[in-house]
């Protein structure tokens, strides 16, 4: 265990028979996946999408209701739709007309929509070619066109033997939150429950290992079909801003997690032979938490630093792991090693860095950080990827950590912002520039409020590099701010006003952007005093032009654990996934082993 404590007709075509929708999954039991982790496909290594992999044209979309399917189906996509109502999954719901879409997932070209109403159906069929990377989007709707609910599916395959393709939809409400939901087998029965992660490997190892997680990362696999946790760690106490964290263990797992499911997998666990992988492949060679994980295309990252712990005393860790899911299973993971076979490290163990893949020298620039004596750093090193090498870059003017860095549109330029040193928050910013070879810093447009722990993205409205600064600590003491800031190109002035403002100040957030809309997502992060913020808030994007291109407004509810301190991520389903972090289990305050969605507007 963790070691600290209106005029809406009846929704008949939603009424899902529980059996029919928990016999659409493989089953499992409460604390583990069952999804297969053990693909072996080989995919292209660049960022465009496979090209042997295509959508084709659809023959029609049927609602099926008790006639059956409609004969021009290739093979029929049945799709069982659930939800959270609030306080418990719910299999009835109200709403006027549904809209299906299917949809090309490589590309978002919309292949067939069709619109149902209430007295439709218990289930709903899209009538699918034989192909790959397909997806059906799934929206509710009131009599007054209110979008009330909306899920879709991951990518999916139709094989010509396929007779018929089951899969799960967890709708949400737009602007609310919810758990991710699975189905498990608890005393020989089947019921849908919260995601927890897969237990079946740690077993094998430690039997009364806690997955509960802080300070590990989350990042999508071919462009957010799914998402791969890696690493992360158990706290013997709560987490503090500008402190060094107390861990219990440094996991050191990746975990799989398939919307398609809800299932969360360890990929060191051998499905076909029903126990953990020889050798400890297919898992870290050192677990670590407050480490970095860098994608360098769809299905390959780079594991950075961070910390271990060993005898209670955390301390930073110098080793480079590279993960490529592309390889098969069994081999996914391995250390960096260069051109003589000789393993690649750090110059300097860190944790709390940035590294940024820069695409213009096939290279990850890593920035600041924290030594293990707790030293900040204004140290840079260069990890070229090509010949598996690690360099030393010119230092930053600053020594920072907990900061920010951002990839400039021209694919050479790392912009790094804000941070703290020792003893001091900082405001200024640096460029680190790929020039004649080299990595040089340059100073940059100074933030108009210092901050650590904020988060800041370069955004898609205006100049391709605009960038948005949110939230943060102020002071190392643990006074937060509830202001934003824009550049809206590089190297312009940071632009601030009174009105730009969140409802509620944090440090320790994180922000997503959402690309249809160009709004953000602000979540998690802890208030003045030191207290887990639970409400989300949406950043609405209106126009540049705008006195205010961005207004906050509150999401309808919060968290579901009242967590803070997770990862966010947003996925080809449309939902924004947190993952672990600190929050409420079973009425004790632990880091979290399971997951949460939130619906964007």
């Amino acid at each position: 265990m963790s070691p600290f404590s209106s005029g809406v007709r009846s929704f008949q075509t939603l009424s899902i028979c529980m059996a029919v929708l928990l016999t659409c999954f493989a089953c499992s039991d409460s604390s583990s996946g069952s999804s297969d982790g053990g693909s072996s496909d080989h995919r292209n290594r660049d960022d465009g999408f496979p090209s042997d992999q295509k959508c084709v044209a659809t023959q029609g979309v049927t609602d099926t209701g008790d006639a059956g399917l409609d004969a021009s189906a290739e093979v029929p996509v049945r799709i069982q739709p659930f939800m959270w109502d609030g306080s418990d999954w719910a299999t009835n719901h109200e709403f006027s007309s549904a809209k299906l879409y299917l949809n090309c997932g490589t590309t978002g070209e919309q292949i067939e929509e069709h619109e149902l109403d209430s007295s439709s159906g218990s289930t709903w069929t899209v009538s699918s070619p034989v192909g790959s990377h397909f997806r059906v989007v799934v929206e509710l709707y009131s009599s007054d066109s209110t979008l009330l609910a909306r899920g879709a599916t991951g990518f999916f395959d139709v094989a010509e033997t396929d007779e018929q393709v089951d899969l799960g939809v967890q709708l949400g409400q737009p602007g609310a939150f919810a758990p991710v939901g699975s189905v498990v087998r608890r005393n020989g029965q089947a019921e849908l429950t919260q995601s927890r992660m897969d237990y079946r490997a740690i077993r094998e190892i430690d039997s009364d290992r806690w997955l509960g997680r802080v300070g590990h990362r989350a990042v999508p696999v071919n462009w957010g079909d799914k998402l791969l946790i890696v690493g992360g760690a158990d706290l013997a106490a709560d987490l503090s801003p500008a402190t060094l964290p107390r861990l219990t263990v440094a996991h050191d797992d990746l975990m799989e997690f398939d919307p398609n499911t809800g299932y969360f997998t360890d990929l060191s666990f051998d499905e076909a032979a029903g126990r953990i992988r020889a050798d400890g492949a297919d898992r870290l060679r050192t677990g670590r938490a407050f480490h970095t994980a860098t994608p360098l295309g769809p299905d390959r990252f780079l594991i950075v630093g961070g910390l271990t712990v060993e005898s209670a005393e955390p301390y930073a860790v110098d080793s480079i792991e590279l993960i490529d899911l592309g390889e098969p299973p069994g081999s996914r993971v391995r250390l960096l090693k260069d051109s003589s076979g000789a393993k690649a490290s750090l110059l300097t163990a860190r944790a709390f860095h940035t590294a940024t893949y820069r695409s213009a020298d096939n290279s990850v620039v890593i920035a600041g950080g924290i030594s293990t004596d707790g030293d900040v750093l204004n140290s840079v090193e260069i990890v070229n990827l090509d010949d598996g090498t690690v360099s030393e870059g010119t230092p930053m003017n600053s020594a920072r950590t907990d900061h920010q860095a951002v990839l400039m549109a021209d694919g050479k330029t790392v912009w790094v912002l804000g941070g703290r040193d020792d003893s001091n928050v900082l405001a200024s910013t640096e460029f680190l520039e790929l020039s004649d070879g080299a990595t040089a810093p340059s100073a940059g447009p100074v933030m108009q409020t210092p901050r650590f722990e904020f988060a800041a993205l370069r955004v898609s409205p205006g100049e391709s590099d605009s960038v948005l600064v949110v939230g943060g600590y102020t002071d190392v003491e643990g006074d937060v701010t509830d202001t934003f800031e824009f550049s809206n190109d590089r190297g312009a002035e940071f632009v601030s006003r009174d009105s730009w403002r969140l409802e509620a100040p944090r440090g320790g957030l994180v922000a997503v952007e959402v690309p249809q809309s160009h709004d953000v997502v602000v979540l998690g992060g802890r208030d003045a005093a030191g207290d887990r913020v639970g409400d989300g808030e949406i950043l609405n994007f209106g126009s540049l032009n705008d006195p205010n291109p961005y207004v906050a407004t509150t999401t309808s509810n919060s968290t579901v654990n009242q967590r803070s301190d997770f990862t966010a991520s947003l996925l080809l389903n449309g939902k924004v996934v947190l993952v672990g972090g600190i929050g409420t289990w079973s009425g004790t305050t632990t880091a979290l082993d399971n997951a949460e969605y939130f619906t964007p507007k």
